[in-house]
């Protein structure tokens, strides 16, 4: 019985510790300024998608992926598409090796089957250097997704519905307005554990609680329901947006760089349904890699 109570005790000061230790993290995040709208985004977004389904990447690889491209790309007015789709290869290379487990790193040799020979592995070697200079070699910053994991683990524990009523689908609800987040690169700002709770109140929202907080969850989480309040309807908002799009029936561009007419003169595009939104292209000017990352933003750069 004392060991039993012994360890309840210490798995409760692990979990404490634990996401304390994440909301220190998110506070190290990096700041997007949005001086200038990022093209092709939409694209880029599906193709990291596309990469890491392909890989069984999980979630969190994804969501930091798409972080660290968000954030290098808002400081950089990058040229061309198949630049960007440079840096997210390169992006969700770093993020595999925060995220995942030794055995589920892709090899470059991997994701270079997506670039149908449009650079070689000293392109990404390279890549990740300049990306990883960039954040001062700290990339092991929090994501929503890491702690929408944590919540909804912990919220089976805090349940305010009687046993049987609870849904079965909630996970797969939560993980969709999880996905969400990453339509809109305003929020990329929002601190990744208060985007996190929104998702698990939206959830509870949508399957129809009798209350979409509770204190309990307000004790998990440190938030109370007014802190979330507007995300929370922010998430909804996008959720209208995209049932609208697929319910007009349509089709948005995305890269697909492992199209066998893709060349470095010959970029292609296919069709496909998406949640993402087209933004405009726009013609930029050459000069370096982006190495120097004093200056301030935003540095126009073209890959050679």
């Amino acid at each position: 019985m004392v060991f039993a109570i012994a360890y309840e005790i210490s798995q409760e000061t692990y979990c404490e510790d634990f996401i304390k230790s994440l909301k220190i993290s998110e506070k190290l995040r990096k700041t997007a300024y949005f001086y200038i709208s990022n093209s092709h985004r939409s694209e880029i977004i599906t193709l990291i998608k596309h990469v890491s389904e392909s890989c069984e990447l999980i979630r969190t690889t994804v969501h930091l992926a798409i972080y660290l491209y968000d954030i290098y790309c808002d400081y950089y007015n990058i040229c061309n598409i198949l630049d960007l789709s440079l840096i997210a290869i390169s992006c969700i290379h770093i993020a595999s090796k925060v995220e995942e487990n030794d055995k589920n790193i892709p090899e470059i040799s991997t994701l270079l089957e997506f670039a149908n020979e449009c650079w070689n592995r000293e392109h990404i070697k390279e890549m990740e250097i300049y990306i990883l200079k960039f954040f001062d070699w700290y990339v092991l910053v929090p994501t929503a997704a890491n702690f929408i994991d944590y919540f909804v683990n912990m919220s089976y524990d805090f349940r305010d519905l009687p046993i049987g009523e609870f849904p079965e689908d909630e996970n797969e609800i939560v993980f969709d307005f999880l996905d969400l987040i990453l339509e809109d690169i305003r929020l990329v700002n929002i601190s990744p554990s208060v985007m996190a709770a929104a998702c698990l109140s939206a959830t509870r929202k949508q399957i129809g609680y009798k209350d979409v907080w509770s204190p309990l969850l307000e004790e998990l989480t440190g938030y109370k329901y007014s802190e979330i309040e507007e995300y929370v309807e922010t998430l909804f908002i996008l959720k209208s947006k995209i049932n609208k799009m697929f319910k007009d029936d349509d089709q948005i561009k995305f890269v697909d760089l492992a199209s066998s007419s893709l060349s470095k003169s010959n970029v292609t595009t296919v069709v496909v349904k998406t949640v993402n939104i087209i933004r405009p292209k726009r013609s930029l000017g050459n000069t370096d890699w982006g190495d120097n990352t004093d200056e301030k933003p935003h540095k126009k750069m073209c890959f050679k």
